[in-house]
């Protein structure tokens, strides 16, 4: 089973004895480096959540070693800005009683320098279509990085500058992720973005980082270059220089071809690893994409299969013994170890509050007497509601407007408007009369009309002719039959009306 411990010493099993970095609890070692260690740890929250994470934090000996901790804080601000699913993903950071830490994303597998290791002693290598899918998703996952910008759109311009085996994780699943940008420069961060320090490790370095030079994402693909002369070739490039003499070496002198270790090497995937390889920044590929574009190119005419799942099978395979022994050893902590919140906060010592943020900006408009008033006086003088009756005045001007309208319909809206007509005294026009002063329905009579001398007769409706009017003879119309009459010439009085309803005078 896996030795689960903590700075060399086994992990107390006892909840009351738990070790907690903030709200995480350790539950397992999973290595270590130069300035911090790794570890599986857990986080838990309400309602049943649960979640395993990768806990960094700085060695114990170096906890006072303020340059440490500000590159493991620098990394996690770095990281936290990369969002890849070939890059590890951070999830947070912290501080626990002068230790800082932060988390990211676990992952269940095998670094590279793990993986060779495990393929050599079980006497197999790593097949090539797997060698080259691993190599594409590293370079993706780099170009991705090297092509980070800030919100602003300016370029960050990261290098990782120790892309190394042990540096690319291929996970149990097939997936494949860049850990570890500790030293990793970018031109926004001008102490780390100095030229003349060496980072890294030195026979993963590009010449321009063994002399000390300036240096960009270039250097990265010739990292990744020797990645994959070494792993296609089952071999390390550099392996009989150390220290100072490897570091010259590697600065002026070219990588050798790989058919120089084997004749039947792939010609066209040669002309690839050395062009990565290339002494001259300016004749090697100028982006981990168009690397990463030839490899692809190079798998097409081979027609290999670059599968993730097929990958994962391998890597089950090849780690079958070791996926069981881990997922045990987690299990079985697990199952003795409760979830149980982490232990009550520290007491923090009282600190005065804070001028807020419009305090502060209010102060640098105006001076100090007219900030105040002008934060403080929304709050001194609220405004009051208006009364009860204002929120029911539109709807009583929309009923009184719509009682308006319909009176105004029932009151004109059924009936014809008709001029007033002068009263018969006798006949049966008097019956008509008053039939409309008590508005019935009934038909109303044409006017009668005076025939002057020179004018046309007008047609009327049949009535009882006078004898002064003579004899008429019937016209027939077209739904109604009237008479024409001849009216015989008389001479009107001078002050008569000829448009009133009275019979001329005899």
């Amino acid at each position: 089973m896996l030795e689960i411990t903590l700075d060399g010493e086994e992990l107390p099993l006892d909840p009351a004895e738990r070790v907690w970095l903030g709200k995480y609890e350790l539950l397992h070692r999973l290595g270590a480096g130069g300035m911090a260690e790794l570890f599986l740890a857990r986080t838990i929250a309400i309602h049943g959540f649960e979640k395993l994470v990768a806990l960094k934090r700085v060695l114990a000996e170096h906890a006072d070693n303020q340059r440490l901790i500000e590159m493991l804080l620098g990394e996690a601000r770095l990281a936290a800005t990369l969002h890849h699913p070939n890059i590890v993903q951070v999830y947070d950071v912290g501080e626990d009683d002068g230790t800082f830490f932060f988390t990211m994303e676990y992952i269940q597998g095998k670094d590279l320098r793990r993986l060779i290791r495990a393929a050599h002693r079980k006497g197999t290598w790593l097949p090539l279509e797997h060698l080259i899918n691993i190599m594409i998703h590293a370079a993706a996952g780099l170009h991705y990085a090297h092509e980070q910008k800030t919100p602003d759109g300016t370029v960050l311009g990261i290098v990782h500058r120790d892309i190394s085996p042990s540096n690319i994780i291929v996970s149990y699943d097939g997936a494949v992720k860049i850990v570890d940008f500790g030293i990793a420069k970018a031109t926004t961060d001008p102490e780390n973005a100095a030229a003349g320090a060496l980072k890294g490790k030195v026979p993963y370095m590009s010449p321009e980082q063994c002399r000390g030079e300036d240096i960009d994402r270039r250097s990265d693909v010739f990292s990744l270059g020797i990645i994959l002369w070494e792993l296609s070739l089952g071999k390390r490039l550099f392996t009989n220089l150390k220290g100072r003499d490897l570091v010259e070496h590697i600065a002026r002198n070219p990588a050798p071809p790989p058919s120089q270790f084997k004749p039947d090497y792939p010609k066209d995937l040669e002309q690839i690893v050395m062009r990565a390889l290339a002494l001259d920044p300016a004749k090697r590929y100028a982006t981990a994409r168009e690397l990463e574009m030839d490899l692809e190119e190079f798998a097409r005419q081979r027609r290999l299969s670059i599968s993730q799942a097929r990958l994962a099978e391998f890597m089950r395979d090849l780690f079958a013994e070791e996926i069981k022994e881990e997922e045990a050893a987690v299990k079985d902590y697990l199952t003795l170890n409760l979830p149980t919140p982490p232990p009550a906060a520290k007491a923090q010592p009282s600190l005065p509050p804070q001028p807020s943020v419009q305090y502060t900006q209010a102060l640098q408009a105006l001076n100090q007497s007219e900030a105040l008033q002008a934060i403080l006086a929304p709050l001194a003088e609220p405004v009051p509601e208006p009364p009860a009756w204002r929120r029911y005045l539109p709807v009583v001007v929309v009923a009184a407007a719509a009682l308006l309208i319909i009176s105004a319909i029932f009151a004109g809206g059924g009936t014809e408007t008709t001029a007033p007509a002068h009263r018969p005294s006798s006949g049966d026009e008097a019956a008509w009369d008053a039939d409309l002063l008590e508005n019935k329905p009934t038909s109303v009579p044409e006017p009668r009309r005076i025939v002057v001398s020179g004018s046309e007769p007008a047609a009327k409706p049949p009535r009882e002719p006078s004898a002064s009017e003579g004899s008429t003879k019937p016209t027939p119309t077209k739904k109604t039959t009237t008479t024409k009459k001849t009216k015989k010439k008389v001479k009107l009085p001078d002050n008569w009306d000829p448009n009133s309803p009275l019979p001329p005078p005899k």
